[in-house]
């Protein structure tokens, strides 16, 4: 099938769902308006899935839809929804990404690490992962997969050094720095644009808030765990042989002789940890939110005498795609609250569960959510088409809400599975040194034993937390 046939096809059955949804008997429950708002999600993930057009585009397709069908009540309201505070916090968090990227930082990291680590091939390989890890916490993890990529495949790939680098060592670091980037975006709120997202999901479905600090509490613990666990399972898998001085050199060498921190860099420095701090502070100084936090630092990046972005620099760094296509999912999840769609879903599918214990519902929902993962390139669809609904769970079983979202963060960003479906695999994963087999080796038994300790440890971890 041609990729015009291809698209056609699926826009004719995303129509078809969608009219099902709109003359189909309404079930027990749910109305004609909370009907709609399902249909138009499913209406919305066909066009996806068929690339029928553009993800932002087919989002503000199902905003029009919205208050034309009647889900909403004007096409006002729903702007409104799309208008959220995570608009413009992913706004902010993508200038954070840009300054850091847009100094020598992340490479002076990588440096050091590799200082510390001396010629161990497996420790090398945690550097890369903790390096790829520690800098996503405070940007996007496909732009620290992309720029720890390119440190390693300028040597790896360069036939003027002709080095021939061992390619069980190579397998384990191309695999190895993808994890260390998806890890590093659970440990803070910033760190994923499914972080915030949940957030504001949450406090809109639950009307609870979770600081800064609160989710650092849980978050970090699980980002480090996740890096050592895939670090360890790498190494027991592969066995990468020992380096070669030649080719020690030549990592050290790809991250450059940058002499002393530049001016540039130590303002970076100073914004991105009185940023930290007052994303700490939030949870004791009344009116200062992570949002105002974010705004406040992004409006200093670009004072004189700081100059520590251009416009245009910003510019290139900011996916408008995903913000936009978030922005409409928020419109969307909030028709399906409002119509009461969600309930109705959470009821219907995981009612039965209400009886079990909490560790067997978390670890469902967390494996779920991981088999799903495995089969959608990005986290953010996943993220808002089930956390209300997953949170609607927790309050009906008594689980507390907040071990529900870390759950989602987990296991709606971090995957082991197929590597040639992740947007974020495939920066590495294209250029041939693995297999999806090599992936799967490795990942479906770690996926299961974290899955356990996951499960177990979180409860504890987000007392620890809600008490802090």
């Amino acid at each position: 099938m041609n990729c015009l046939a291809k698209r056609v096809g699926f826009a004719l059955i995303a129509a078809a769902v969608l009219a099902a949804f709109a003359f189909a008997p309404v079930p027990a429950g749910l109305d004609r308006p909370g009907m709609l708002a399902l249909g138009l999600t499913l209406f919305n993930i066909t066009l996806w899935m068929g690339n029928v057009v553009p993800k932002p585009i087919a989002g503000l397709l199902v905003m029009i839809l919205l208050p034309v069908l009647g889900v909403t009540a004007s096409l006002g309201a729903t702007i409104k929804d799309f208008i959220s505070s995570v608009f413009f916090f992913l706004l902010a968090a993508f200038a954070i990404a840009a300054m850091v990227r847009n100094s020598d930082l992340p490479q002076r990291l990588m440096g050091l690490l590799l200082r510390w680590f001396k010629g161990s091939s497996r420790l090398i390989v945690l550097a890369y992962m903790l390096a790829s890890a520690i800098i996503s916490t405070v940007m996007s993890d496909l732009a620290a997969c992309a720029l720890f990529a390119a440190v390693v495949l300028a040597v790896f790939e360069n036939p003027d050094l002709g080095l021939r680098f061992d390619k069980r060592f190579m397998k384990c670091v191309m695999i190895g720095v993808p994890i260390g980037s998806l890890a590093g975006g659970i440990a803070t709120p910033i760190g994923s644009s499914s972080n915030f997202t949940m957030l504001e999901l949450l406090f809109q479905t639950n009307g609870m808030e979770v600081s800064f600090f609160q989710w650092m509490v849980v978050g970090v613990p699980i980002a480090v765990i996740s890096v050592l666990a895939g670090w360890a399972a790498l190494c027991v898998t592969f066995r990468p042989a020992p380096l070669t001085c030649e080719e020690m050199d030549a990592l050290r060498s790809a991250c450059g002789h940058l002499g002393p921190l530049t001016a540039k860099e130590w303002k970076t420095i100073a914004l991105v940890t009185a940023m930290f701090v007052l994303w700490i502070l939030t949870s004791y100084l009344p009116g200062l939110d992570s949002t105002m936090v974010a705004m406040i630092g992004m409006v200093v990046m670009f004072v004189p005498a700081m100059d520590l972005l251009t416009w245009d620099e910003y510019s290139r760094e900011v996916p408008w795609d995903l913000v936009i296509m978030l922005g409409c999912l928020m419109a969307l999840a909030s028709a399906l609250l409002s119509t009461g769609a969600i309930d109705w879903v959470a009821n219907s599918l995981l009612g039965g569960t209400t009886d079990w214990p909490a560790f067997g519902i978390l670890f469902m929902m967390g494996a779920a959510i991981a088999l799903l993962r495995a089969f959608v390139p990005s986290g953010p669809p996943i993220v808002v088409m089930l956390t209300p609904a997953m949170v609607a769970l927790a309050v009906n079983t008594g689980i507390d809400p907040l071990c529900v979202i870390m759950t989602m963060s987990i296991w709606a960003q971090i995957t082991f599975l197929i590597p040639a479906i992740d947007a974020l695999y495939l920066i590495t994963y294209q250029r041939g040194h693995y297999t999806i087999f090599d992936v799967l080796k490795f990942g479906v038994p770690l996926t299961v034993v974290l899955l356990v300790v996951f499960t177990a440890i979180l409860p504890p971890l987000v007392s620890l937390a809600e008490v802090l």
